[in-house]
């Protein structure tokens, strides 16, 4: 299963600059959008832009797929937001369904993924992990990870049982390329009043956050 959808572009300029900054958080909507399937060992792909062709050959590298697209930067920079947005989609599907075709992928699970990401309005908000009742068995954890062109957030709500907001707050606010992070995040509570977020790298604990909800 693919864990990883990458856009890279070449050319280094201004045009491009604007681009760098913005494009994290559509690639990431649509990868979590993309129902399980066979992706034929390949668990990262990487979607190169040009300006200009001819295009290179791909290279083949066990794991990875590369696809190399056409895309007029000049025109992105000039365009509203969710333009830009919806440009950075197509793009993306269109390197998916040119991988898909090198690895005689179903492109049924990529059509559902690019219109997943129109139906939830281009926006990256993503529950983390189930939500942790409690030990008093008398509230829900639960986290969430958003992401825009340009922010990157976690925000955590405490509810009741029937699902009645009691608490929330911001565990962190980054800048976009940040997002990849979410999924190596897990929680805890330590008591009723306190939990924990640690966020883990191949098993080892990089960072962590304690909020008291008490104080919140």
């Amino acid at each position: 299963m693919i864990n990883q959808i990458c856009l890279y572009c070449y050319d280094d300029d201004e045009r491009t600059s604007e681009f760098k900054q913005e494009f994290f958080a559509i690639p990431e909507l649509y990868l979590v959008s993309i129902p399980k399937f066979d992706s034929k060992k390949v668990i990262k792909c990487n979607i190169f832009l040009w300006e200009n062709g001819p295009l290179p050959p791909k290279e083949k590298i066990l794991g990875f797929a590369d696809s190399h697209q056409i895309f007029d930067f000049k025109k992105y920079i000039s365009l509203s937001e969710r333009d830009r947005q919806l440009m950075q989609l197509q793009v993306i599907h269109q390197g998916m369904l040119d991988i898909a075709a090198d690895y005689n992928w179903d492109k049924g699970p990529l059509e559902e993924a690019y219109q997943s990401c129109l139906t939830s309005d281009l926006t990256f908000l993503k529950q983390i992990k189930k939500r942790k009742l409690s030990p008093n068995r008398k509230q829900y954890l639960s986290l969430w990870a958003y992401c825009d062109q340009h922010h990157f957030k976690i925000t955590w709500t405490v509810s009741d049982r029937k699902e009645n907001i009691l608490k929330k707050g911001v565990l962190l606010t980054k800048e976009s390329y940040f997002v990849d992070i979410w999924s190596q995040l897990k929680f805890y509570w330590m008591d009723d009043e306190r939990f924990i977020v640690e966020l883990s790298y191949k098993g080892l604990i990089t960072d962590a956050w304690a909020v008291n909800i008490a104080y919140c």
